[in-house]
């Protein structure tokens, strides 16, 4: 089958990903260094030349958006062991995205599950994950629990505790699930563990929206 143009989308985006990677974690010698400048400034002034990317209108084409302006109903739930898409574009999980740090998202009974290795261009201490990055991890493993509940909300409040430094390379794993809700606060809590080590534990306050809202964006 033909690779369609978000297929190879993707595959760039892995490459340049896995660039910043090596970039970020390796002493390249100068001569090595001066072709990829070379090259990735001739590549971004052909890439800046193209079109623009609508987000706006890749979510009113696909996914619960999607389906939303297409039948006036915001979908039901994912099935249980469903991969949850989250957000293409997304530096957290989202594939179209170069900066990505990978993550992969799944319905697990009634809890939203992560799993991601993050390489080292979101290394803080040696070694180990920048807390901004482990904050985001848990925010956006909060957020596709909404696929898991099928409701549309945004981040009100998150609080976020270490525990741990979340080490760097390694299988990552986050969890989120619904505490309670009163009204349209949807209370949700996550934790994030390695190795059976839980590094992280957070909670977040979710303001539940409208729909139409977030079309209307």
């Amino acid at each position: 089958m033909a690779e369609t143009q978000q297929d190879v989308a993707t595959r760039a985006a892995a490459a340049v990903r896995r660039l910043g990677d090596a970039l970020a974690g390796h002493v390249a010698p100068d001569e090595l260094l001066a072709r990829a400048i070379a090259l990735a400034e001739e590549l971004a002034a052909a890439v800046e030349a193209a079109p623009q990317r609508d987000k706006r209108a890749e979510m009113a084409s696909r996914g619960r958006m999607g389906e939303y302006l297409r039948t006036g109903t915001w979908p039901p739930p994912v099935p249980d062991g469903a991969v949850i898409e989250f957000d293409r574009g997304s530096f957290v999980g989202g594939e179209l995205n170069p900066f990505t740090m990978g993550a992969t998202f799944w319905r697990q009974a009634e809890e939203a599950h992560c799993r991601v290795v993050v390489g080292a261009a979101y290394e803080g201490p040696p070694e180990r994950v920048h807390g901004g990055a482990v904050a985001a991890l848990v925010d956006e493993t909060m957020g596709s629990l909404l696929s898991v509940l099928g409701k549309v909300a945004f981040t009100g409040r998150l609080d976020v505790r270490y525990l741990e430094a979340a080490p760097l390379g390694v299988e990552l794993r986050f969890r989120s699930w619904l505490v309670g809700r009163v009204g349209r606060r949807l209370n949700i809590a996550c934790e994030g563990s390695a190795d059976g080590v839980v590094f992280t534990r957070a909670e977040a306050v979710f303001v539940e929206q409208d729909p139409a809202r977030l079309a209307a964006m």
